[in-house]
């Protein structure tokens, strides 16, 4: 009987300890953009602020708006905690002799982040990729932005929203990655234990290192040089299943 209970133990807990979530990243990892923005425009932006008395043309504004949102990037790199677009905007504002009590600014941050994200498409697949593994996985989502609503606009406009049973934001839950409390918090959110779960991104820093810090498995896309190659997925479709049935 003691053995027949030990054997039963055994294989409850390997059932136990198999992945059972998957976690992703979202800018980069399901969707493609373009940090540069070479060619983006934001005239709406501009035809907004000009209606508040800003006289900047539009590249000079997109410039100014650019220098306070680097300069709140670099003051948030240590601490990580998150700022939103309203901040920025805030900023923005007062440096140019405008309250910012005056505007509003979700809806200032509503316009930028549709001008913004309006050339990010979906990864090739991807639907289908995560409806396949909705199947045996439950899915989250963690996603470092400034703007909330623009992460749920993307998810609904692209029919990927229904396929995550939870999407935690930096800006949201006040702690950007690599911090560990929203990969903790995300996971308690999917009542995960970190060894239940696989982290998939695409930023070393971000993604890699902030799951390896709270002791999750996680595959980045991309080449990294200090990724172990079997942890390194050309695209987030590639993610080896057969490797992820054997972890835990």
């Amino acid at each position: 009987t003691h053995c027949i209970s030990s054997a039963a133990s055994d294989v409850y807990k390997r059932q136990t300890s198999m992945i059972q979530g998957l976690l992703f990243d979202f800018f980069g990892t399901l969707v493609i953009y373009d940090e540069r923005r070479v060619h983006q425009r934001f005239p709406r932006t501009h035809h907004q602020l000009a209606d508040h008395g800003v006289k900047l043309d539009e590249k000079s504004l997109i410039n100014v708006i650019d220098q306070v949102f680097t300069r709140f990037e670099l003051d948030a790199r240590d601490s990580m905690v998150e700022f939103s677009m309203a901040d920025i905007f805030a900023v923005v504002l007062n440096g140019l002799q405008i309250d910012p009590q005056t505007v509003d600014l979700d809806q200032l941050a509503h316009c930028y982040t549709q001008e913004w994200s309006v050339d990010i498409k979906p990864i090739k697949n991807v639907q289908t990729f995560l409806r396949q593994l909705q199947r045996e996985y439950q899915l989250g989502l963690i996603t470092n932005t400034h703007f909330a609503p623009m992460i749920k606009r993307l998810l609904k406009k692209f029919e990927l929203e229904s396929y995550f049973s939870t999407v935690v934001t930096s800006v949201e839950h006040g702690n950007s990655k690599p911090h560990p409390a929203i990969f903790q918090h995300t996971l308690e959110a999917m009542t995960l234990d970190v060894s239940q779960a696989v982290y998939i991104g695409d930023s070393y820093r971000a993604d890699y290192l902030g799951a390896q810090g709270v002791g999750m498995n996680c595959f980045l896309v991309g080449k990294h040089a200090r990724v172990p190659d079997a942890y390194q997925i050309p695209t987030v479709v590639d993610l080896p299943r057969y490797q992820l049935s054997t972890m835990g």
